[in-house]
């Protein structure tokens, strides 16, 4: 059973569920923007929450200064389509990664940890050396209008329950010694799986919920 964890997965855990997913959602096929998640927003605990596109963020430079021989234009397009999501908790500043995926009538977004810093700029954690997956999680997307979103993460206890007891298919690896759960699918079964189940609510009941207004 191989180890999965996040950088700073203790604390990078106020957005994310109790799922632990190695693929992201987002391909090169799939991904799509929506203007309307840009600008500054405030979640029900009056926190300040920043999505900008990847272009118009600080990630930026990491973009400018890749090797143009490693990547292709498909590429450079993919990359461009991403959003930086970036606040503050205490005394550390989080980064995100963010994509959005459209299946049938429903928006996903899928979210990657960037960074974790401390008020100095350093990273918060670090596993000396130590080869690390980053995962991903996933939240539905709900628009309530242009100035409010509610993001509906997914319910990890229930799909692990649906999973093992064989009323949903899906790759996964599970330790029952340890209770370790981990969706191994690929980003075509990820939306297959959220195309197929994606209109059961009980995917999403009991996950955590975000509620954000635009503040500007």
């Amino acid at each position: 059973m191989r180890m999965y964890l996040v950088p700073g997965v203790l604390i990078l855990l106020t957005l994310s569920s109790c799922l632990t997913i190695v693929q992201s959602l987002v391909t090169q096929d799939n991904i799509i923007t929506d203007n309307r998640i840009d600008g500054l927003w405030i979640d029900s605990d009056s926190k300040s929450i920043l999505v900008q596109k990847i272009m118009n963020s600080k990630l930026k430079p990491s973009f400018t200064e890749l090797d143009r021989h490693d990547y292709t234009r498909d590429d450079s397009v993919f990359f461009t389509k991403h959003y930086v999501i970036s606040f503050r908790e205490k005394i550390l500043d989080y980064s995100w990664v963010a994509g959005i995926v459209k299946i049938n009538d429903h928006f996903y977004l899928n979210l990657e940890p960037d960074e974790c810093l401390r008020t100095n700029g350093k990273e918060a954690y670090t596993f000396n050396g130590q080869d690390f997956l980053t995962t991903s999680t996933i939240a539905k997307l709900e628009w309530k209008n242009n100035n409010s979103l509610v993001l509906n993460f997914l319910n990890g206890d229930y799909i692990k329950e649906i999973v093992l007891k064989g009323k949903a298919q899906i790759k996964h690896e599970y330790d029952p010694l340890f209770g370790t759960f981990v969706i191994t699918a690929s980003s075509e079964e990820l939306e297959k799986f959220l195309g197929k189940y994606g209109n059961n609510e009980n995917l999403f009941n009991g996950g955590k919920i975000i509620i954000l207004t635009r503040k500007i």
